[in-house]
């Protein structure tokens, strides 16, 4: 989904939540998203790790 921009640096964008699973629990799902967009588009990396220390990533453009 794209969002319109309102500014050259500081655009607000909602990313909303991912969703992980795993065998164990999930001890943490964060990402790398700055605060605050620049016009273009942005990679933006999720880390979900488990209890047992292991993790996994994905990438999203926004």
């Amino acid at each position: 989904m794209f969002q319109e921009a309102s500014s050259a640096s500081d655009n607000i964008v909602i990313l909303g939540d991912a969703k992980a699973t795993d065998a164990v629990t999930i001890s943490s799902v964060t990402n790398d998203a700055p605060e605050k967009f620049p016009l273009g588009e942005t990679i933006i990396t999720w880390t979900a790790t488990d209890e047992s220390g292991n993790l996994s990533t994905a990438t999203h453009r926004k």
